[in-house]
């Protein structure tokens, strides 16, 4: 069902699983998104790649709406994060990115932590 959807929604759950979001992405679903709180490289943008709802989940119905009435807006921002996701959350972005660390500090190049989230 979930990948007929024209708007999904992932929030905070138990652990900060993120599984749910990347599956909805991966669907190209309209995703309304909520920070998981953690550090998570290459993150999801509010307004290029999903959009964001606070904590209370108060202001879901009106972004809803919003999302509903500008179906080109929807489209777009679905196939905006389905691309990003593609690019940077797949299984073989996500080790591509831990071998880049690790060839750096094994190769001896300084890294700027900061650059990975480290």
């Amino acid at each position: 069902m979930q990948a007929q959807a024209k708007i999904g929604a992932a929030c905070v759950g138990f652990g900060r699983d993120t599984l749910h979001a990347l599956e909805g992405f991966s669907h190209r679903t309209a995703m309304l998104y909520q920070d998981p709180g953690i550090y998570i490289p290459h993150p999801f943008i509010d307004r290029q790649h999903c959009v964001y709802f606070t904590e209370d989940c108060a202001d879901v119905p009106e972004k809803i709406r919003w999302l509903l009435a500008e179906e080109s807006y929807r489209q777009d921002l679905a196939a905006a994060g389905k691309r990003h996701c593609r690019a940077f959350h797949t299984t073989r972005a996500r080790a591509a990115y831990v071998l880049d660390i690790a060839a750096k500090i094994l190769g001896g190049e300084k890294i700027d932590p900061e650059e990975f989230g480290l």
